[in-house]
């Protein structure tokens, strides 16, 4: 049996130059993660904020709005320019 690189021996086996910058793209690309579910999660902790002080925006805004009574006389046509004009002046002939 023939030790090769190391094998069996307490002595660590010999990374080959393109492994070795593997390992070292893998820890970068490890790191990068990290970063970006840190971010993730401060965006959505933002994004949480943001809802719940919109939302008790819109529920103030719908306590200040009072509701407007209904106008009986909303329901009525509007008077037509010159009719209430023509009803006095055929009062006037009449009298």
């Amino acid at each position: 049996m023939k030790i090769a690189d190391g094998e069996g021996t307490s002595r660590p086996p010999t990374l080959t130059p393109e492994i070795q910058e593997m390992i070292r793209k893998m820890a970068q690309n490890e790191a990068l993660v990290e970063q970006m579910l840190l971010k993730q999660q401060t965006f959505e902790e933002q994004l949480q904020q943001e809802q719940a002080r919109s939302q008790k925006l819109q529920q103030e805004l719908l306590q200040r709005l009072t509701p407007v009574p209904e106008d009986p006389e909303d329901d009525l046509p509007y008077p037509i320019y010159g009719e209430e004009e023509e009803d006095e002046d055929e009062e006037e002939q009449k009298s």
